[in-house]
């Protein structure tokens, strides 16, 4: 019997990346805030919560599947990041911790879908 999804780093990482996620975004000028801070906030909650309902499915194949979702709002919300400093107007060094952490979750979920 598997211990459960919580037991797994890159679920824990991805917990941690959207604590960070939420911080930052709240810490945006307003008029970047109603653009950015919903949007990042859903892609960052999505990567944790498709791991979790993929791991809840029966078989190995919707794990997989499922993770390919995780991986691709990640991919959505390294968009978003990159937006944001591109516009330069937010010098905030949490955006940096947050693009660092997002880059691990990314590789931790490739070699996660790569051993399923």
């Amino acid at each position: 019997m598997r211990s459960g999804y919580k037991d797994l780093i890159v679920w824990r990482e991805a917990i941690q990346l959207n604590t960070l996620v939420f911080q930052m975004s709240g810490a945006l000028p307003s008029r970047l805030r109603f653009v950015y801070a919903d949007q990042m906030q859903r892609a960052s909650l999505s990567i944790a919560s498709n791991i979790a309902e993929g791991y809840g499915r029966s078989s190995r194949a919707e794990l997989r599947r499922f993770c390919r979702i995780s991986f691709g709002s990640a991919m959505e919300l390294e968009t978003q990041l990159c937006s944001l400093e591109a516009l330069g107007s937010f010098p905030d060094p949490k955006l940096e911790h947050v693009q660092e952490k997002l880059n691990l979750v990314l590789r931790l979920l490739y070699g996660f879908i790569q051993s399923l």
